[in-house]
């Protein structure tokens, strides 16, 4: 099933799929993704800026900035926290967002690279979430935007693999992730999830 894209008209998206039953929305903009959020009924938005963290982590960050949207990001070689970001320990590895509370439909962010030293490099990578939907990015300044909601299911995992010559020669990096959680039930989010999808299939 092809996921439902909002995409503002300035992105530059090169590819959304998924491979999974399960029906994901996809935006490129963050305020119609916490406005989508914040609609559905018994949702919550939570946003990381990842103040929390500092230094080298060889085990990888965690954080928790709402009741139900704990989050544990990890690279190969571990994790760095760097100019307001966090970002992979080495170059040319794959980030990964764990979310264990079971409650997670949404999650988005700003996904970049950047240099050894903290810069902004441009580049394309490819996201992918816990039930297979694959968007291929193309990251022209830091605060590039991704996300996703999911309408019948929970996202255990979002992946950030480095993609084509940026990606080789520079760092997977993350800034403002916004989770969206269901504190209660997820029952009760999912039904106006599902309505919306469904009003917008019928149209």
């Amino acid at each position: 099933m092809t996921p439902i894209r909002i995409i503002a008209p300035a992105a530059l998206v090169a590819c959304v799929a998924s491979s999974s039953l399960a029906g994901v929305i996809v935006f490129d903009d963050a305020a119609t993704f916490g406005a989508f959020g914040l609609a559905q009924p018994g949702t919550a938005v939570a946003t990381e800026t990842f103040d929390s963290v500092s230094g080298f982590a060889a085990g990888g960050f965690t954080g928790n900035p709402g009741a139900a949207a704990e989050w544990f990001a990890n690279a190969q070689d571990g994790m760095i926290a760097q100019n307001g970001a966090i970002r992979a320990a080495s170059a040319n590895s794959t980030v990964t967002f764990s979310f264990r509370s079971g409650q997670v439909y949404g999650v988005g962010g700003d996904f970049f690279y950047t240099s050894s030293s903290g810069s902004f490099v441009p580049g394309m990578m490819v996201l992918n979430l816990s039930d297979g939907t694959t968007f291929v990015r193309n990251v022209t300044s830091p605060t590039t935007f991704a996300g996703f909601w999911s309408l019948n299911a929970t996202i255990s995992s979002l992946s950030i693999t480095p993609f084509g010559a940026a990606g080789a020669a520079n760092y997977v990096a993350t800034d403002n992730m916004a989770i969206g959680y269901v504190p209660g039930p997820g029952a009760i989010a999912l039904l106006g999830l599902a309505g919306m999808a469904s009003r917008r299939r019928r149209a």
